[in-house]
């Protein structure tokens, strides 16, 4: 049996190599439900670093050339799930790197996201 936290960065792993390969994938992923899978890995393994660090690269890419994609993961509380993954894993470089990018990309061009994060 592969543990649970090992399938969900799998999952990551996999939606990361899916936005890599073509920009419409961020498109695919968001309207086949992928938003609301990788912040309910998030909400499941919160004290899982990896899960954390590898949605948050998803999150980070899927944000990083679609708008539309930055408006929903706000809409389904993903910001408040990366902040909640930055508290949680405060000694984490890695997912306090990733987390910060995920951040950064669901602000451009977008005050509602600006002002989410800000008071996050």
């Amino acid at each position: 049996n592969i543990p649970s936290t090992r399938i969900q960065i799998m999952g990551c792993v996999a939606l990361c190599a899916l936005s890599d390969e073509n920009p419409r994938n961020d498109t695919l992923i968001t309207n086949n439900s992928g938003i609301p899978v990788i912040l309910s890995a998030m909400a499941l393994h919160t004290n899982e670093a990896n899960v954390q660090k590898s949605a948050c690269v998803v999150l980070r890419k899927i944000s990083s050339r679609n708008g539309d994609n930055r408006d929903v993961i706000r809409q389904e509380k993903g910001i408040t799930q990366i902040v909640i993954a930055m508290h949680q894993h405060q000694r984490s470089a890695d997912v306090l790197e990733e987390a910060c990018a995920a951040l950064n990309n669901l602000s451009i061009n977008n005050d509602v996201n600006k002002n989410e994060i800000l008071n996050a």
